[in-house]
């Protein structure tokens, strides 16, 4: 077995009970494997942490881009799946649920809960995008009143206002949308990577403090 190494060994005499034939002792012989844990490492948990980290580049996406997000979204869940069946597929049989299953499965969460959050963000609005919006209404409507009073316009001006202001609002809006960015994105892109962060220092940790749980 190549992907293991062999630790240790132990032999022990023990009794065993033969039925009628009586009971005899045995010698047993036990061997303790350990994974290779750079190789398990970049074959089957850095992919995994990879594609979690891919999910959370929907937080930088434009929320109103719909289809880029929703796209990215499904991808990462679809390919994070895959990668947990191809693992367990090349693992040894195993009736427990063993401690990659769990990481796997939380890697799985993650993934789906960045999913969800678009969701989330779809069902809240944006408070910072309306007020900007309304104030830019606000502004408009004033200075179209004062011009109103102030001025008597030709049909000339008039067009020639009213193109001027319809190309500088299709300028402001690509910055007016860069600057808003939804306050839920903004404490995704904190708290993703910091409970991810925490998930993955505790489960190194423990494995790393108690070598026989990943024998």
């Amino acid at each position: 077995m190549k992907e293991f190494n062999i630790v240790k060994y132990e032999t022990a005499i023990a009794e065993k009970s033969f039925g009628r034939d009586g009971i005899y002792d045995t010698l047993q012989l036990k061997f303790r494997f350990y994974r290779f844990l750079a190789l398990y490492f970049l074959r089957d948990f850095f992919p995994c942490i990879l594609i979690v980290v891919l999910s959370w580049m929907t937080f930088w996406i434009d929320y109103s881009s719909t289809p880029a997000r929703v796209a990215m979204g499904i991808t990462t869940v679809l390919t994070i799946v895959t990668m947990t069946n191809n693992i367990r597929s090349t693992s040894p049989p195993a009736g427990l649920f063993r401690s990659i299953d769990y990481y796997l499965l939380m890697c799985n969460l993650f993934v789906f809960a960045a999913l969800l959050e678009y969701a989330l963000v779809g069902l809240v609005p944006n408070k910072a995008y309306k007020k900007r919006k309304r104030s830019r209404k606000r502004n408009k409507k004033k200075g179209t009143e004062l011009c109103t009073i102030n001025n008597v316009y030709t049909h000339k001006d008039i067009f020639s206002q009213a193109m001027h202001e319809d190309v500088s609002e299709e300028a402001d809006l690509p910055e007016e949308n860069k600057r808003c960015d939804h306050q839920i994105d903004k404490l995704s892109r904190i708290l993703f990577p910091g409970l991810f962060a925490v998930f993955n220092a505790i489960y190194f940790a423990f494995h790393r403090l108690h070598e026989d749980t990943v024998d």
